[in-house]
């Protein structure tokens, strides 16, 4: 009797601890600062869309979530080894898929080029890009790298290519060299493009090139995640995008674009729904 009395004690002591446990547990999310999509906001808070669409993402699961801004090495050492339970924002690319898993899109921006607003040169194809200087912040970017890539095709091509000016661009010093004409384009993630001219200033610039387009992800670390967790976000995500409106009012307003919600994106990127 009394170990039976002892038994249901312990037994009832675990549960408590483990409700107490999983109350107490939140989700850590770790991002970037990339002004317009996650930031540190004036009142020293964390915001931009993509961090207002994951939160309603976690009140939809019923998750508690912690925000951290991270310097982009950290991040993506923090994602890869399981230091946090997701990163964003993420573009796709094959290598990333053999250890993260990947949400729904959640939203969709694109590469492109800018040129100062008095420039009235047609940029239709990379054979228009011969012989400019294009800045872009770099060296180590993404946005660095695929600049590069076009560099070489039109190396390859037979073209003349264009020279890159690369900048850590802390204080706007792309967009200014543009309005100055010190450069000739300015390369960059459309949305981000526009909010840095807002930011410093800067007026009558002109986007005039889509190079590719992208789509940014939630992840999280396959070593660590268990896959019916991602099921849960991705479901708890669709139903969050797809209300009336919902991405159209926060997106758009940022020349951000609202992500194609199809099966043929989700067979694309292997999405688990």
């Amino acid at each position: 009797m009394t170990n039976r009395f002892f038994g249901k004690v312990v037994l009832g002591m675990t549960i408590c601890l483990s409700c107490i446990f999983n109350s107490a547990y939140a989700l850590s999310l770790s991002t970037l600062e990339l002004p317009p999509f996650s930031m540190r906001l004036p009142n020293g808070e964390i915001g931009g869309p993509f961090i207002e669409v994951v939160r309603d993402v976690c009140d939809e699961m019923g998750e508690q979530c912690v925000f951290e801004l991270l310097p982009n090495k950290r991040l993506k050492h923090a994602v890869r080894t399981g230091e946090v339970d997701a990163g964003f924002p993420y573009g796709w690319n094959e290598e990333r898929a053999k250890y993260l898993y990947y949400s729904i899109p959640f939203l969709q921006t694109e590469y492109g080029l800018f040129v100062a607003g008095s420039n009235n040169k047609q940029i239709e194809s990379t054979k228009d890009l011969q012989d400019l200087t294009i800045g872009v912040f770099g060296p180590q970017t993404n946005m660095y790298h695929r600049l590069e890539e076009v560099q070489s095709k039109m190396s390859e091509d037979g073209l003349s290519p264009f020279k890159i000016h690369a900048s850590k661009d802390l204080n706007g010093e792309l967009v200014n060299m543009l309005k100055r004409n010190r450069i000739d384009g300015y390369y960059v993630n459309k949305a981000v493009g526009y909010f840095r001219a807002s930011r410093f200033n800067v007026e009558n610039l002109k986007y005039v090139w889509k190079h590719m387009e992208i789509h940014y992800f939630v992840v999280f670390p396959k070593a660590t995640t268990d896959i019916e967790f991602v099921r849960k976000f991705n479901r708890s995500a669709l139903k969050v995008l797809s209300r009336e409106g919902y991405l159209e009012k926060k997106l758009l307003p940022l020349n951000i674009s609202v992500p194609p919600l199809e099966e043929h994106i989700y067979t694309k990127y292997d999405v688990i729904k």
